[in-house]
């Protein structure tokens, strides 16, 4: 594809698919490291809140502060942020002092800090390549996301198994040093910054207004939204599955959670040969209906060979609704407005799975839909619900076919 052979965005990918196969062997070890120090549905969907709900919080804020900076020095100073995250889960883990709690204020920490990274990380994918390679860039980037999701889990089982958790969390720290040597030698167009003539407060209630008064983005996030909060969340609560339900340990965790990527890889893989932005919000809307099905199946699972292949199915229909929207949003913000703008994404698609999981555990744990198999019932329930709004919410969607 003609967007490989940029070269900002050929030295940016080969950064972040080191950094990110880094990144999801540490979400590994911490989804494996909350089940085993509790052995809660509870806590694990607590330790997932606690590392996205603070960008509900900070990512609009965040989303204006990258709106008004150098865009490539924010990046920078981001990444090293989390590297030192990084190194302090391996610390304590090294030393012993890993709790709970000490993980629950970890966790937090990477929350702020994603809610720093993720509006710089979508904005800069606009400033990286030129218009027209825009969709092109914004699909493989997906796919590159997605490929280290398919690997990474598989390389962290590995890694927990032979080296365990806190050498899990170290290689994650020195992979971030491949981002940061790419984002040196990466060159963006000079850009104008704003002045900060008026307030955060003032911008942000800017980048709000132009989003409600925005119907078609407005909805694009919502649909994202609801697909996140039901179907994403059960994702995020694999280790319980892994372990409570199909009986698998840490192994079954990396392999449900590499199925989860290799669907989401050919979700990738299937819009990047869309070459249309309404035909890739169809496909969207499609996934979204399909996603809420397939969690009401995966519900129904107790099989581990089936639970793999409909985690996969999950992946993919996750996937297809998530980028296939975001893909219609980057070509219709105005750059102006897109860090603001792709914060308020950034709160629908990485916050809402974590309070998803968070509800979905503590009914399952409670036993809200019965006595027995209480993590099952709720997740059927779920994605009941996930279906049914879907529905109701992309019928112009899906009845737009171009």
């Amino acid at each position: 594809m003609k967007v490989l052979r940029n070269r900002n965005f050929a030295l940016y990918s080969a950064g972040n698919i080191v950094s990110w196969l880094g990144l999801w062997m540490q979400r590994l070890g911490i989804g494996w490291l909350s089940w085993d120090l509790t052995h809660s549905a509870v806590w694990v969907g607590v330790v997932s809140m606690a590392q996205f709900l603070p960008i509900i919080g900070f990512g609009p804020l965040f989303g204006v502060l990258a709106d008004r900076v150098d865009r490539k020095r924010y990046a920078i100073a981001v990444q090293v942020v989390q590297m030192g995250i990084a190194g302090l889960l391996w610390v304590a883990c090294a030393l012993d002092v890993m709790t709970p709690i000490v993980l629950v204020l970890l966790c937090t920490a990477i929350g702020i800090s994603s809610a720093a990274h993720q509006p710089i990380r979508l904005a800069l994918v606009n400033d990286l390549v030129p218009r027209d390679l825009l969709q092109q860039a914004i699909t493989i980037n997906s796919v590159l996301f997605n490929t280290s999701r398919f690997v990474g889990p598989a390389l962290g089982g590995l890694a927990i198994a032979t080296v365990g958790v806190a050498s899990t969390f170290a290689i994650n720290a020195v992979s971030y040093l491949a981002i940061l040597w790419s984002l040196t030698l990466v060159e963006l167009p000079t850009r104008t910054t704003r002045p900060a003539s008026r307030g955060m407060a003032s911008d942000l209630r800017a980048g709000l207004a132009y989003v409600w008064q925005h119907r078609p983005i407005l909805q694009l996030m919502l649909v994202a939204g609801q697909t996140a909060f039901f179907a994403r969340g059960a994702i995020e609560l694999m280790p319980a599955f892994a372990d409570a339900v199909f009986e698998r340990g840490s192994a079954g965790l990396a392999t449900l959670t590499t199925a989860a990527g290799a669907g989401a890889v050919a979700a990738g893989l299937l819009l990047s040969r869309t070459g249309s932005a309404g035909r890739e919000a169809w496909l969207a809307a499609q996934g979204s209906v399909a996603a809420g099905a397939v969690l009401a199946l995966f519900g129904l699972t107790h099989d581990f060979a089936a639970g793999v292949a409909v985690v996969a199915l999950l992946g993919f229909a996750t996937t297809l609704c998530t980028i296939g929207m975001q893909v219609e949003l980057q070509s219709t913000v105005d750059n102006d407005y897109r860090g603001r703008v792709v914060s308020l994404w950034g709160v629908v698609t990485i916050a809402m799975p974590s309070l998803g999981s968070t509800l979905i555990g503590t009914l399952a744990h409670w036993e809200v839909l019965g006595t027995s198999g209480g993590l099952s019932n709720v997740t059927l329930a779920s994605g009941v619900a996930c279906a049914t709004l879907a529905w109701l919410s992309t019928g112009q969607l899906r009845a737009r076919k171009t």
